[in-house]
């Protein structure tokens, strides 16, 4: 790494590349994708997308934001200091201790990299092409890890960090502290749904930004991406799909992750703390006047429905 460029600078260029290769995939391979396409009643053909560019910004800056309030408000719910402590005592990393600062440049790389194995057909990255931005073989359309019992995609994605930082860190004495770390976090982001605690360093931590906290800070109403991942899995295997139990699930999840009402809320605090205008109401929706909410439906047709639904009725309280 040369001495001009600071870690600090190294991740935000690398933040920046990865969300342009998201947002690149979508306009170049998903899109223009005959069947990702799905007809509106209006007759326009969209093709929602959920691992996409909003996803990972969303992640990134809630990620910051948590570390904000742990600076400034010296609250932690998620004992992320408690888990850089552990990470360190059982010399993870064999290079050096990994300070507070270290662990948040960590965090921003696992989640700008943690969904590049959605989009490509192999961990192979051409540092050559950096100026290009077409790093990756792009995967036919989206690999999604939902269909998987084996998270593959994760794998994938860590192996894909590792090429990454070997190029961008080069011979920084910072990329063996940094590296393995980042390579786990992604591991951290394996989502299994029965499974909500773990004994793994920055497990909950993790798993309740990308599968919470994305919703609270991204511009998309969490209707859009629900369709977007239903379009993501229909692609994949076509079928039918339940709505009532997908909106239902988060707010029930959120619960079973954070079962301590004192910390449930100090997370909530922060999460509303987005620039979108994101409210616990607005994010954990549950429909009570819809009946086909609660019946499988094609995956067009749950799709069309939460695109074109009125306001949903938001039913989630404090606490």
């Amino acid at each position: 790494m040369q001495a001009s460029r600071s870690l600090r600078g190294v991740t935000e260029e690398i933040v920046k590349i990865a969300t342009q290769a998201h947002s690149r995939y979508d306009g170049d391979v998903w899109v223009p994708l005959e069947k990702a396409q799905v007809q509106l009643s209006s007759g326009n053909r969209v093709a929602p997308s959920y691992h996409n560019s909003f996803h990972v910004r969303s992640v990134v800056d809630c990620a910051r934001t948590v570390f904000s309030k742990i600076r400034e408000k010296e609250i932690d719910p998620f004992d992320i200091n408690r888990n850089l402590a552990c990470w360190n005592e059982k010399e993870r990393n064999r290079a050096g201790a990994v300070s507070l600062d270290q662990l948040e440049v960590a965090v921003l790389l696992a989640f700008a990299c943690h969904d590049l194995g959605n989009i490509t057909r192999s961990a192979e990255f051409d540092a050559d092409r950096i100026s290009s931005g077409k790093l990756f073989e792009e995967a036919a359309f989206y690999d999604s890890s939902t269909l998987y019992t084996c998270p593959e995609v994760e794998y994938r994605s860590a192996e894909i960090s590792d090429r990454i930082l070997d190029v961008f860190l080069e011979d920084s004495p910072e990329k063996h502290v940094i590296k393995p770390l980042v390579h786990h976090l992604i591991l951290q982001t394996i989502f299994q749904f029965d499974k909500v605690t773990s004994d793994e360093l920055f497990w909950l931590f993790m798993q309740t930004v990308d599968m919470v906290g994305s919703y609270f800070f991204s511009p998309t109403a969490r209707r859009v991406a629900v369709a977007g991942l239903f379009n993501e899995m229909r692609v994949q295997h076509p079928g039918t799909i339940t709505i009532y139990p997908f909106l239902t699930s988060l707010g029930i999840r959120f619960e079973r992750l954070i079962p301590d009402p004192a910390k449930r809320e100090q997370v909530l605090q922060i999460f509303e703390s987005n620039p979108y205008g994101q409210s616990r109401q607005r994010v954990f929706t549950v429909s009570l006047a819809r009946p086909k909410f609660f019946t499988p439906l094609p995956f067009e047709d749950a799709i069309r429905i939460l695109l074109e639904g009125d306001t949903l009725v938001m039913a989630f309280s404090k606490g």
